[in-house]
């Protein structure tokens, strides 16, 4: 009986180190699992939605794309017809080459201005405009922000309009010269061209002007890092209160004016 005792203890004794080993392993295979899962995620980006890189023709009948002739090479310009799928080159590497020097330029992102011929390139040595009739390659000034759409360029491709802090100025592509448009202190309350867009004669600027001067504001405790909730280290930071709706659109007024031959009209909302 006694040997039968002894028995019984060492088998659970085994069984209940068997049961740990168990244990041990199945929480390791979950954490291996939970990290794999997680390096997919964060890492390899498996489960990013899939995007389309490809820029509009301002016709619409075709649109841009980025692809090198050969692995490894930089890449072309190629356009592709949105009916048939014809693929052809717009603007080859060898048209790349930045004047006066060896070097060529490395296209990051591009597209079409409202002039079928010109076309913005952003590049790792700036913003560049380019004419696939003449083939001239222009450098745009190091103050010129990249640009993220077409409209920024007058209907006839000779400006850019862009906004410098809280104001707007206008690039006059042939001279390189910058123009102000609006003169307003950064610390100011007053927001310039969160909205903006040419004439179609591109004789008129027609912008958005915002007044935050009457908007209350309260202290608000912001997290230095918001993914984890009990985030022990934190900021305290002024945030404007919208009014109330019906002040919504009280105060909205409009200004002209007349800059470097351009015809402003700015709509004030206060």
């Amino acid at each position: 009986m006694r040997r039968f005792s002894v028995l019984m203890v060492f088998w659970l004794a085994i069984a209940g180190t068997a049961s740990s080993a168990d244990d041990r392993t199945g929480r390791d295979k979950v954490l291996a699992d939970a990290e794999l899962r997680l390096k997919s995620i964060y890492e390899k980006w498996e489960f990013a939605p899939a995007t389309f890189p490809g820029k509009w023709l301002a016709d619409s009948y075709g649109y841009l794309m980025l692809e090198p002739s050969k692995p490894g090479a930089d890449p072309d310009v190629v356009k592709y017809d949105a009916k048939s799928g014809k693929r052809s080159i717009i603007i080859g590497v060898d048209q790349l080459a930045v004047p006066g020097t060896p070097n060529r330029l490395v296209v990051q992102r591009v597209f079409q201005t409202l002039v079928a011929t010109k076309f913005y390139l952003q590049t790792r040595t700036g913003n560049w405009l380019f004419d696939s009739k003449s083939g001239e390659l222009k450098k745009l000034p190091d103050e010129i922000p990249q640009l993220s759409a077409a409209d920024a360029f007058s209907p006839q491709a000779d400006r850019i309009l862009f906004r410098r802090g809280r104001n707007l100025a206008v690039l006059d592509v042939a001279s390189g010269r910058i123009t102000p448009l609006t003169n307003d202190d950064d610390r100011s309350q007053l927001d310039n061209g969160s909205e903006m867009s040419w004439s179609p004669d591109g004789r008129q600027i027609a912008y958005l002007q915002s007044d935050s001067s009457k908007v209350r504001q309260r202290p608000v405790v912001h997290p230095t890092d918001p993914t984890y909730p009990g985030c022990l280290f934190s900021v305290v930071c002024r945030s404007s209160i919208e009014q109330a709706a019906e002040d919504a659109t009280e105060g909205v007024t409009e200004e002209l004016k007349h800059v470097d031959g351009l015809l402003l009209t700015g709509l004030q909302h206060g």
